[in-house]
């Protein structure tokens, strides 16, 4: 079965937003739109300090199998790979590498992070 191309994600329904903290963290709300189950979607995500969380679905998301480092999985510091909602609370997103990283969802935030030099 041939799989169809991967659509684009809809719009964010607002504004990135972040807000750095005084514990050196930085604060972030997702403002993903909800996607269709099943469909596939183009997702560039960035590797520069590792992988995820990664805002999807009007959630923030990371891997299944906890941090990786993208080194020899994702080249460089930006991936275009396919990402589609399996269920409520699983994803998968296929790295332009031929790699599927199994994410599951975090929630709708806020969520900290420490920043990325």
């Amino acid at each position: 079965m041939e799989q169809s191309e991967p659509r684009t994600l809809p719009a964010p329904v607002g504004e990135t937003e972040s807000e750095w903290l005084p514990n050196g963290k930085v604060r972030f709300w997702a403002n993903s739109a909800p996607v269709e189950l099943g469909v596939r979607y183009r997702l560039s995500v960035g590797t520069h300090c590792g992988f995820g969380p990664i805002d999807f679905d009007g959630s923030f998301w990371d891997l299944d199998s906890g941090p990786v480092d993208p080194e020899g999985y994702i080249d460089g510091d930006v991936d275009l790979g396919v990402i589609t909602l399996e269920s409520e609370n699983r994803a998968v997103f296929a790295s332009s590498t031929g790699t599927d990283f199994v994410l599951i969802r975090i929630g709708d935030g806020p969520i900290e992070l420490d920043p990325c030099a």
